[in-house]
C-alpha cells in the first residue's frame, strides 16, 4: 500500500502543477528511468493515478458491505453482479482457509477426510463426435460432455446475507474438482483428456459441472448381420489415484444423450487439446444408436469406474442388397426349372445358375473385412450355405431323374401313382402328354391294341408312365427346397 499512496500523492501533486523539474528524483523508484523527462510525465501520472484509485477500491471492497443495501437482486447491473459473486466467492475461500489452516485447501484438498467415500452424481452423458482412426473399427475415439454434480460444505452461504441463490465460477476462481481419467486405451495424455467446464455453485454446497472429455474405446464388433454389424464400445473413466478408493459414482440416467443418427467419422482429428474438433475426413456407415453408462466395480479393492458404452450400428443397406438380390433371383430361377419342360433343359439351367452362385459367392468373399470375422459366423454365409445345398441337390435330383428316364421300363408302374404324378406334372408344371415332354403315346393304348390283336404283339414298353413319375418327383422336390428357400430369406431378412 505504500507504493499506491506515494503513486497517488505524486499523481496529485503533478496534475495540480505543484512540482518543479528539479523534484523528479522524489518518485518512487519504480517509477523512476533516468531517460524521461518530467515533461512526459503527465500521462504517466493520470495512469498512475487511475491504477491507485482502482487499486484502492478494490481493496476496499472485497467484503462488498454494500450488499446490505439491496433491496432486489434482479435489479442490480450485470457489472455490479460479477462483482458481488467475486465477493462471495473470496468469502467462501477464507473461510475454508480459516477453517483448515491452509489457504491453498479450497482447491487442493476434497470435501471429504481420507477416510470418508465422496458421492459423485453423474447427471448426463453426451455424445457429440465419435470417430475412428482406422478402417478396423476396433476402436473409437468419443468426444462429448458428462454433467456431473457433487457436495462440498465448505462452499455453502446465507442467501439472506449475500442475496445469491448459485452463480457460475469466474475464470480465475478455483476450487476442488474430481479429476477423471481413461488410462487402459490412452497411449499419450495428448490424446486423452477430461476438463471440467461451467462450474456452478449453488448456496447448499451442491457444485455442478460439465466435464468435456476425448477418450479412446474398445470396441468389440458383431458380425452376425452383416453387412449391417453392430459394434459396441466401452470406455472406463476413474479418479485419480489419490482418490481412487474414496470416489463413488452414482447414475441418475442411465441412458446417455446423443444427437439423431450420430454419424462416426474415419480418421484423425486435427486437435488435440479441445480446442477444436471437428473431423478432417469423410463419415463412414457407422451410426451411433445408443449411449449407456453403468458403475463398474473392481473385485480387488472395491474401486469404483464410470463405465460409459455405446452402440454403433453400421448401416450398409446398398451392400446388403448387392450381396443378397442377385443369388436369390438366381436360386429362384434355379429352383422354378420345372417350368422350362424337359429333364435336360432343368438340368443345363440349374448347372448355369450354380455357376452364378458362384461367382455371387466369391464377390460376397471380397467384401469381407481385412481381419476376417473372428469366431463370429454371419447369418448371410447361412443363407450362401443353404442355397448352395438346396441348389446342389436339386440338380443331383434332376441328374437322376434323367438317367432313370433312359432307362426301358417293362414292368407298370401302380396306376394310381401314375395318375398323381400325371395330374401334378399337367397341372403344377404345365407338362402336356401331347409328344414332346414325356412321348408320344402310353403304353396303357399299346396294350390295349395288343390285347386287340395277339398276332401282332410286341413286348410291352412303360417307360413314357415311368417318366411321369420321375418327372413328379423332381418337380415335387424342386417346389419342397423353393419352399425351404423362402423361409431361409424371410428368416435371414429378419
Amino acid at each position: 500500500m505504500a507504493l499506491t499512496t506515494r503513486l497517488r500523492l505524486w499523481a496529485v501533486r503533478l496534475v495540480a502543477k505543484q512540482y518543479n523539474p528539479s523534484s523528479c528524483h522524489t518518485l518512487p523508484l519504480e517509477v523512476y528511468r533516468n531517460e524521461w523527462s518530467c515533461s512526459t510525465m503527465l500521462p504517466l501520472a493520470l495512469v498512475a493515478l487511475l491504477t491507485a484509485s482502482s487499486v484502492s477500491l478494490a481493496v476496499d471492497d472485497t467484503d462488498c458491505k454494500w450488499r446490505q443495501n439491496i433491496t432486489d437482486i434482479g435489479q442490480l447491473p450485470k457489472g455490479r453482479h460479477e462483482v458481488l459473486e467475486n465477493c462471495l466467492y473470496y468469502y467462501l475461500s477464507d473461510q475454508a482457509n480459516r477453517e483448515s489452516g491452509d489457504v491453498y485447501a479450497l482447491f487442493l484438498e476434497a470435501p471429504v477426510s481420507s477416510t470418508q467415500q465422496l458421492p459423485l452424481t453423474i447427471t448426463n452423458v453426451v455424445v457429440d463426435q465419435v470417430h475412428s482412426p482406422s478402417d478396423s473399427f476396433s476402436q473409437f475415439t468419443v468426444i462429448g460432455d458428462i454433467y456431473v454434480s457433487w457436495m462440498d460444505e465448505r462452499l455453502k452461504w446465507e442467501t439472506k446475507e449475500w442475496h445469491i441463490t448459485s452463480f457460475k465460477m469466474h475464470d480465475f476462481h478455483h476450487i476442488w474438482t474430481p479429476e477423471l481419467t481413461e488410462q487402459d486405451s490412452c497411449s499419450t495424455v495428448l490424446s486423452c483428456w477430461a476438463h471440467m467446464h461451467d462450474i456452478e455453485l449453488s448456496f447448499s454446497g451442491l457444485v455442478k459441472a460439465r466435464i468435456n472429455y476425448r477418450l479412446t474405446s474398445t470396441c468389440a464388433v458383431d458380425f452376425t448381420h452383416y453387412p449391417e454389424d453392430v459394434n459396441d464400445c466401452c470406455m472406463l473413466l476413474q479418479a485419480a489415484d489419490e482418490y481412487e478408493s474414496q470416489l463413488r459414482f452414482d447414475v441418475e440416467n442411465s441412458n446417455g444423450h446423443i444427437g439423431p443418427g450420430q454419424p462416426v467419422t474415419v480418421g484423425m482429428v486435427r486437435d488435440t487439446l479441445g480446442l477444436n474438433t471437428k473431423p478432417s475426413t469423410a463419415l463412414s456407415d457407422w451410426v451411433v444408436k445408443t449411449v449407456s453408462t453403468s458403475v463398474y466395480t473392481r473385485d480387488d479393492d472395491g474401486a469404483q469406474a464410470l463405465e460409459v458404452c455405446l452402440k454403433a450400428h453400421r448401416q450398409s443397406p446398398t451392400l446388403k442388397m448387392a450381396l443378397t438380390m442377385p443369388v436369390s433371383i438366381i436360386t429362384i430361377i434355379m429352383l422354378v426349372s420345372p417350368l422350362f419342360g424337359d429333364l435336360k433343359i432343368q438340368a443345363l439351367v440349374k448347372l448355369f445358375t450354380l455357376g452364378l452362385q458362384t461367382i455371387c459367392f466369391l464377390f460376397l468373399c471380397s467384401q469381407a473385412p481385412n481381419t476376417g470375422f473372428g469366431t463370429t459366423k454371419p447369418k448371410i454365409y447361412t443363407f450362401y450355405e443353404t442355397m448352395f445345398v438346396l441348389s446342389l441337390l436339386s440338380v443331383l435330383v434332376t441328374v437322376l431323374a434323367l438317367a432313370l428316364c433312359r432307362v426301358r421300363r417293362k414292368v407298370p408302374p401302380p396306376h394310381r401313382l401314375y395318375l398323381v404324378a400325371k395330374l401334378v406334372n399337367t397341372n403344377l408344371c404345365c407338362i402336356q402328354d401331347d409328344g414332346n415332354d414325356i412321348d408320344r403315346s402310353s403304353s396303357y393304348h399299346q396294350y390295349t391294341n395288343n390285347s386287340e390283336n395277339p398276332i401282332a404283339q410286341t413286348p410291352a414298353d412303360y417307360s413314357p408312365e415311368w417318366k411321369h413319375i420321375f418327372f413328379a418327383c423332381n418337380n415335387l422336390f424342386s417346389g419342397i427346397c423353393l419352399t425351404v428357400f423362402v423361409f431361409t430369406a424371410l428368416f435371414n431378412a429378419l
